[in-house]
């Protein structure tokens, strides 16, 4: 479920059924969502109050976590089944494109209500041209966090980067347990790699959206992180997100990288 979250994450819009009738005054409207349990409540909440401003609407939420969605959208769609809409990650049009199971959002929303949305957002959400989802937000973007009570301020540059992460580094090669780092990241996805090269004036595709990663913005994006490591004798070669993350909650990493799914477990562990 981790890895599909770090995706960008946006509305993804309008099954092939858009909607069913209950009734000659009610409009029902069916809607599986994959929200996270901490921000269901808000999602419900939202539903409820679009529901009393529009009394002759009727909208059932359905939950299922991010890869069930996607198994069931499929399975139920094929069958002529399955909800209106789809709340999830917009990496899934692909899959759904192939079957055939979803159509353009414009031939469901006007023009002008997707002109109001973020270009680069709406770019997400296309396929050969046409636009398939309305975005909630861009996002999941990788941030450096730190904890607090090991780091006084936010480093600006890669120099203070590099400074306070030493100045939190000790590394016990006997006795992993009682090693204290500077920063860790999940180093075996290169997902977690791209803000290096992106801080580096690097971008994955170009205006044709083909690959654009043979370049110096990459030589230099590795250069760097092969230096924190080798040159610079910080964090751990193989490290992972579980282990990483388990770290920083521990006061035992003072910086690490990772998005806003993560907040609210460092925030409950203080």
């Amino acid at each position: 479920m981790r890895n599909m979250l770090k995706k960008p994450m946006l509305i993804l819009a309008a099954g092939m059924l858009l909607s069913t009738m209950a009734s000659a005054k009610t409009t029902e409207i069916t809607l599986w969502e994959q929200m996270e349990p901490a921000v269901r409540p808000t999602y419900l909440k939202l539903v409820d109050e679009f529901m009393k401003k529009n009394p002759d609407v009727k909208v059932n939420v359905v939950h299922y976590s991010v890869e069930d969605l996607r198994t069931q959208f499929q399975n139920a769609s094929l069958a002529g089944q399955g909800p209106d809409i789809v709340y999830g990650p917009n990496d899934n049009i692909g899959i759904f494109m192939v079957s055939d199971l979803i159509k353009p959002i414009g031939k469901v929303v006007s023009k002008d209500l997707i002109e109001k949305f973020n270009d680069g957002a709406l770019k997400s959400g296309m396929y050969n041209g046409e636009v398939y989802l309305l975005p909630e937000f861009l996002g999941n973007q990788i941030a450096l966090l730190y904890n607090k009570k090991l780091v006084k301020d936010a480093p600006k540059t890669w120099d203070e980067f590099l400074t306070i992460a030493k100045a939190n580094t000790a590394v016990d090669a006997k006795d992993k347990a009682n090693s204290k780092y500077g920063f860790l990241y999940n180093e075996k996805e290169p997902f977690w790699f791209i803000g290096f090269y992106a801080g580096f004036g690097g971008e994955i595709f170009d205006a044709k959206d083909n690959p654009t990663l043979d370049n110096e913005a990459m030589v230099n994006a590795l250069t760097f992180v092969r230096d924190v490591r080798v040159k610079h004798g910080l964090g751990e070669a193989g490290m992972d997100y579980d282990i990483a993350s388990q770290l920083f909650k521990q006061e035992k990493a003072a910086m690490i990288l990772n998005g806003a799914w993560s907040w609210k477990e460092y925030e409950d562990a203080g």
